[in-house]
């Protein structure tokens, strides 16, 4: 895993282009706001290529005392590796490193295969955030 601060413009470009994928596929909502550089990220890279094949992007939200997991995304085709697994734990090892009793994070209710995995790391459900749009 290599961590990097996003305010890399090339890490930062690399972490809107999983997020992006992660758009088309279904898994990140198409209006999320994009990713802005003052976020922390973690990156899997294929041994062979380096090409950046899952990340976790993560930061302190303003007024909290855990860390946001905002991101977490494998391309399909290096699922089932323990990738996901693998970027989770680098960010609880964070989490922990800094005294922060907990790392959170939200997902879309359609996304079952996200809430499934999160089941499996030892994630409980939480809050579910509801939003009605204006116009």
């Amino acid at each position: 895993m290599q961590e990097c601060d996003l305010a890399d413009g090339n890490r930062l470009d690399e972490a809107r282009a999983l997020m992006l994928a992660g758009q088309l596929e279904g898994a990140i909502p198409l209006d999320r706001p994009e990713l802005t550089g003052v976020e922390d990220a973690f990156f899997a890279r294929d041994n062979s290529t380096g090409e950046a094949v899952g990340v976790a992007v993560y930061y302190l939200p303003e007024g909290f005392d855990h860390l946001w997991l905002d991101i977490l995304y494998v391309v399909p085709r290096c699922r089932r590796q323990l990738i996901g697994s693998a970027l989770v734990d680098a960010v609880m090892r964070v989490a922990k490193h800094r005294g922060f009793p907990k790392v959170e994070f939200g997902t879309m209710l359609t996304n079952e295969t996200m809430q499934r995995f999160a089941r499996h790391e030892g994630f409980d459900k939480g809050v579910v955030y509801m939003s009605k749009a204006t116009a």
